[in-house]
């Protein structure tokens, strides 16, 4: 069990589902299994390459990148929050 003041540890697999995201974004944004190179601020890692619908959440030494999907698929990507 986390302690009270952090968060629960995240699902290492967590995605919304395509259909989550067609209603979202009010249509078909991809297709599921469809790759995506998405942008990395922060952290150790530039980029990551996903697959549609991309996870929500990835563990990296040092902290987690958490999926920034608000807005167009073309402007996606990933901000790192830090363990410490």
């Amino acid at each position: 069990m986390a302690p009270p003041d952090r968060p629960p540890p995240h699902e290492p697999d967590a995605r919304h589902t395509p259909g989550w995201y067609r209603e979202a974004l009010g249509g078909d944004p991809a297709r599921p299994g469809a790759p995506l190179m998405l942008r990395c601020d922060g952290g150790p890692l530039v980029s990551r390459l996903e697959t549609f619908p991309p996870r929500i959440e990835v563990a990296v030494p040092g902290g987690v990148y958490v999926l920034v999907d608000d807005g167009p698929v073309h402007r996606w990507h990933y901000q790192f929050v830090s363990d410490v």
